[in-house]
């Protein structure tokens, strides 16, 4: 009975658009990416989080989840959902932080399609909540050093 519905999904799919293969996808990667967050704010690793609705003001920005992380500003984060999640032409404006993390502006941009893990999503978020608490505090030291020379 399992082979069955495995070739009703696959018919379902191969009916299925290009623009709604597409939505599906990154509906999938959202949701694990909310599966992820949720975990996170139940063990205690970030405070709150809110995911942006389909058109809403930060969803045409291309932020889909806002991160509140225990101390420091929020982090937004841009899902993509396929394995090469960013166009050759869109990463000459996009800096890469490290494998799997590219940022423009304040907007981070983390693949979560089909290939990446929950666990492999949640690492990576966790790299970036490292990053910003570093750039945090290489703030603060630079505001230390500079108030310390002008006195």
């Amino acid at each position: 009975m399992e082979w069955i519905e495995r070739l009703r999904r696959y018919a379902r799919e191969e009916m299925m658009s290009p623009e709604e293969r597409i939505e599906r996808a990154g509906r999938l990667a959202e949701t694990k990416v909310n599966r992820v967050l949720e975990e996170m704010e139940r063990e205690g690793q970030i405070k709150d989080y809110t995911h942006s609705p389909k058109w809403s003001e930060k969803d045409r920005r291309g932020i889909d989840f806002t991160i509140y992380p225990r101390e420091g500003s929020c982090i937004y984060i841009q899902v993509k959902s396929n394995i090469f999640p960013i166009s050759t032409a869109k990463q000459l404006r996009l800096r890469k932080i490290r494998p799997g993390i590219w940022q423009r502006g304040k907007i981070y941009s983390i693949a979560a399609g089909n290939h990446e893990s929950e666990e492999q999503v949640k690492n990576t978020i966790l790299k970036i909540l490292e990053i910003e608490k570093n750039q945090k505090q290489s703030k603060r030291k630079g505001y230390k050093q500079n108030k310390r020379m002008s006195v």
